[in-house]
């Protein structure tokens, strides 16, 4: 990964007050070995969280102008700098309103990473923190950024939107009570979610069965278990889709669900998966039933049953299948046959 450029704002708003104004940087940060390190967590941070969505800029460009601004800077018409006072200037506008929402730093970075370009901007919120003093003799307040609970960022694959791709956005979000803060940071950038929930649910049943096989290939599940897994992901998707949202905002319920030994292990799976599904899609009823159901088909044999009956009359023992209280009919047909 390399720095092509950086720059960070301060945008200064409180809990509960409406306004907001801004401290603005006159120059890039330096290019050091700290701001490499901030870089990395940060992209850590971002790439672990439970709810990252997917999609496009909006195609209204006079209300969510930052897409065209970001043409200028790729053609060189808008520097650097100039670009990040253009997005520090409507983050401002769109968070004045907000009374949940607080200022932070605005920090916009352009980077390189794989042959590929890459914009991320992100609001950083300052902590109050503590530490010892260098003669350990009292404890002094230590400010610092909280890179671990990012809660709203957006990253731009410009090599991938320049090309015309269908998905080049990504974004985080935390949802708060009252619209909160995540709804003026999608409306700063201009994010549209692009979401078909076939699809979605689809990238999702993948990533709950490759982690369960997965699990089993580490030795951390026994190959008999992997359906128990598929199960529980079954029960609490189905459980969402039935809820008053219907939505999965995140992905943090269901690897606590899954996997309770270690959510986390999931969630990094997911979001380091080939496919990942993004966030705040509605789970399609069909398609999520792959985890639930058990499908094999060959030239000789098609075979197909539910989670509930593969528990209560199915039985492995040394390479032979043995269904035990099998129905009259399935009985009667091999009869026959």
């Amino acid at each position: 990964m390399e720095i092509v450029s950086a720059i960070a704002h301060k945008v200064e708003k409180f809990r509960g007050v409406l306004g907001a104004t801004s401290i603005k940087s006159d120059a890039e940060l330096e290019q050091t070995d700290e701001l490499d390190s901030l870089m990395l967590t940060l992209l850590d941070s971002y790439n672990n969280r439970s709810s990252r969505y997917s999609g496009s800029f909006e195609t209204d460009t006079a209300n969510y102008p930052l897409s065209n601004q970001l043409k200028e800077l790729i053609s060189g018409d808008l520097n650097f700098k100039d670009f990040s006072l253009l997005a520090l200037n409507r983050l401002c506008d769109q968070i004045k309103d907000v009374v949940f929402a607080s200022g932070g730093y605005l920090l916009v970075i352009r980077y390189s990473h794989n042959d590929r370009d890459m914009l991320l901007i992100a609001k950083l919120n300052p902590q109050s923190g503590a530490i010892f003093s260098e003669d350990l003799h009292k404890v002094i307040k230590a400010p610092y950024l909280n890179l671990d609970k990012l809660q709203v960022a957006a990253r731009v694959d410009i090599k991938a939107w320049s090309a015309g791709a269908e998905r080049y956005l990504t974004f985080v979000l935390r949802r708060e009570q009252d619209s909160g803060p995540s709804d003026y940071f999608q409306k700063f950038v201009g994010c549209r979610v692009d979401q078909d929930s076939k699809i979605e649910s689809k990238k999702l049943v993948i990533v709950v069965k490759d982690f369960a096989s997965n699990l089993a290939a580490m030795s951390a599940l026994k190959e008999e278990d992997i359906p128990d897994v598929r199960r529980r992901a079954f029960d609490f998707i189905e459980n969402v889709r039935k809820g008053e949202a219907a939505k999965m905002d995140s992905f943090e319920g269901l690897a606590n669900a899954i996997w309770p030994e270690d959510p986390n292990a999931f969630l990094i799976f997911l979001n380091g998966h080939a496919d990942p599904p993004s966030a705040g899609f509605a789970p399609d009823a069909t398609t999520i039933k792959g985890l639930s159901d058990i499908n094999f088909k060959s030239k000789e044999l098609t075979l197909k049953m539910t989670y509930e009956f593969r528990s209560s009359h199915v039985r492995i023992n040394e390479g032979r299948v043995i269904i035990e209280n099998a129905p009259e009919r399935l009985v009667r047909e091999l009869t026959e046959g």
